[in-house]
């Protein structure tokens, strides 16, 4: 047996006993398009695999770009996050997390690149503060976030120069104490959807309007662009550890 089939073979045996596997509450299977999509909430701080070996799945190119990090500690969360999307995306093709290749969009959007007549698999990745959340799925595209809550004293300013008039205006009329969790459920589906469309932050984050409050359904509710209609994206709120949130959003091809 080959390092390579020896490795994708160990991968394969860590997605099936759970040391790494997807969260079963975080699990979705989205009724759009009869599309399913599965979501995996990983530790960087404490990955699957020990970081040397988790580098050794990465190309050179990831391995400089690790060295390059200021702290162990930054470094070693990069590597976790790298290497662990490699084994997600092995298990779901097959193909060995070395032999992985990755290209980007126009937008810089990160794909994967797959041949001899394998099903494309789209799929996309956040992180912060420890904590990452990698969905993968056969159809559409994707987008997602998860952001670690902290106390903004700027809050007001920063969602008035980042979300719409009509998403300032609802976070402004909730309850102060409704705030906080309602800005970063805003934020984190805005994130999910700029992701998804696929151009990123060149759509400019006040040209649609997601729901703001936190306790109330995640819908994309218009688009200011023509070429996007907010029917075409599903966006979901996603269970994310304590002290973070995370929302999804699908967009059918």
């Amino acid at each position: 047996m080959t390092k390579a089939r020896s490795r994708l073979c160990i991968i394969q045996h860590i997605l099936k006993t759970g040391t790494l596997k997807a969260d079963a509450e975080a699990a979705v299977k989205i009724e759009h398009g009869q599309t399913r999509v599965d979501l995996w909430t990983l530790s960087l701080d404490t990955p699957a695999l020990p970081p040397s070996e988790l580098s050794a799945m990465l190309n050179q190119a990831e391995r400089d770009r690790a060295g390059r990090f200021a702290t162990n500690l930054l470094a070693n969360r990069f590597i976790a996050a790298r290497g662990q999307t490699r084994m997600v995306l092995a298990g779901a093709t097959g193909i060995s997390p070395e032999d992985l290749v990755f290209s980007t969009g126009p937008f810089g959007k990160p794909k994967l690149v797959v041949s001899n007549g394998r099903a494309p698999i789209s799929f996309n990745f956040s992180d912060s503060q420890g904590f990452g959340l990698l969905a993968i799925s056969r159809q559409g595209e994707l987008g997602v976030d998860i952001e670690a809550i902290r106390e903004l004293e700027d809050l007001t300013e920063l969602a008035r120069r980042s979300f719409s008039d009509a998403e300032f205006s609802a976070l402004m009329g909730l309850p102060a104490k409704e705030r906080l969790g309602s800005f970063y459920a805003c934020w984190t589906r805005k994130e999910a959807t700029i992701k998804a469309d696929g151009r990123g932050l060149s759509l400019p984050l006040d040209s649609f309007s997601v729901t703001v409050a936190s306790t109330g359904l995640a819908k994309l509710l218009s688009f200011s662009d023509p070429s996007a209609q907010a029917e075409d994206f599903m966006l979901t709120d996603i269970p994310a550890p304590f002290g973070y949130r995370a929302a999804l959003a699908h967009l059918a091809n």
